[in-house]
């Protein structure tokens, strides 16, 4: 059997930060949005709102640069879709994996009532660098620093996400780098019922 590729981009690949500023972390300064920014978001996230279905595909990165290897991490998902006045979204997705039996659930939040974007919290914790803000899609990244297991370290952390909305589709692709260097790949492919 032949083993499936996820992503055109390899394991271990370097952040597009980090190529672009040679930093793999940089520090976030949050920006205000624009007008015509707050306008693509109200138009991006008009009738949101209800039940969807989809799949979460992806892989985790194993191995080594020399040798990388993906895991696959893939579900089938139910998601239930709020969109809350001040434009701000909340996606709850009931996770089921497709390989093993397991279950799990994940909330999706990200605001823009304050008039900056954020990710998960609506204060500055939740600050995210804006790439791109269109009336079909919004790109931002997101830093963070993990701790390594009781022995301590770090690891920095930089989640790039990406949201595409066609009629009745949506899809969100995250990728995540630690220290400067692909770690996984999730996208959430959704149709709304």
């Amino acid at each position: 059997m032949s083993q499936v590729t996820y992503s055109a981009e390899p394991c271990f690949t370097p952040s597009p930060l980090k190529k672009k500023s040679g930093q793999a972390f940089e520090e976030i300064k949050p920006v205000k949005l624009t007008n015509k920014q707050i306008h693509n978001i109200r138009n991006m996230f008009k009738n949101l709102r209800g039940n969807w279905r989809g799949t979460a595909t992806g892989f985790f990165c194993l191995g080594t640069e020399k040798k990388p290897r993906q895991k696959p991490d893939n579900y089938s998902l139910k998601a239930d879709m709020d969109v809350f006045s001040q434009q701000d979204i909340e996606i709850t997705a009931d996770m089921e994996s497709i390989a093993q039996s397991k279950q799990r659930t994940e909330t999706f939040r990200l605001f823009s009532s304050n008039g900056f974007l954020r990710y998960n919290r609506n204060h500055p914790a939740g600050d995210v660098k804006v790439n791109s803000i269109s009336r079909n899609e919004i790109s931002f990244v997101q830093h963070s620093q993990i701790r390594l297991g009781p022995k301590g370290g770090t690891a920095r952390r930089e989640i790039i996400t990406t949201l595409k909305r066609t009629y009745k589709n949506l899809q969100i692709e995250y990728k995540v780098y630690s220290n400067g260097v692909l770690g996984s790949v999730s996208t959430w492919k959704l149709q709304k019922l």
